[in-house]
């Protein structure tokens, strides 16, 4: 039991100020899609099924463009294609988890793999951590989506500095791995 508080209290800890850059990231595509006039269930359906803040800002991007369904379905699936490099690296870290270990497969990307990698290095397979990273960010992520589709039209997303969010996650994980 003791294993599973530490596992949960460190994952939290470490994935706290990246949530915080993922709700930024969630709030800039919320107000984005808006002002690109998908509808709110469109906005807070592909946040809820996609779990990936490039493939929204692509989406967003291209049906803004007139690209055709076909055309961004080949886009992200090519751009997302590094997730089955990550969930190959992170397989022995999530193993234990057996008949979980599909549903965590769905919360691979860039983030929770760059803090599990380095757990699993540290202290051996924990797919706690890797579910309580996912959980937490995928909160962050769609409850700031729906804040910023609610507000979407009364933001410009260049003056808050929406337009950075994408930056300022990965340069949150690059900080941690920085040399002193």
């Amino acid at each position: 039991m003791n294993d599973r508080k530490e596992s949960i209290k460190a994952a939290l800890i470490q994935a706290f100020p990246i949530a915080i850059s993922i709700a930024a990231t969630g709030l800039s595509y919320g107000v984005l899609a808006t002002q690109a006039n998908l509808s709110l269930l469109e906005i807070l359906g592909m946040s809820l099924l996609i779990f990936s803040g490039s493939v929204q800002f692509i989406t967003v991007a291209m049906l803004s463009a007139g690209g055709s369904l076909l055309s961004i379905l080949i886009t992200t699936v090519l751009f997302n294609l590094r997730n089955i490099l990550y969930g190959v690296a992170l397989s022995k870290g999530l193993a234990p988890a057996k008949k979980w270990r599909w549903l965590l497969y769905g919360g691979i990307s860039d983030e929770p793999y760059v803090l599990s990698s380095a757990r699993f290095k540290k202290v051996g397979p924990d797919p706690l951590f890797f579910g309580v990273v996912i959980g937490t960010f995928y909160i962050a992520l769609n409850s700031s989506v729906l804040i910023g589709a609610l507000i979407g039209n009364q933001v410009d997303p260049q003056k808050w500095g929406l337009d950075l969010a994408f930056t300022v996650t990965f340069a949150a994980l690059l900080m941690p791995n920085l040399p002193a």
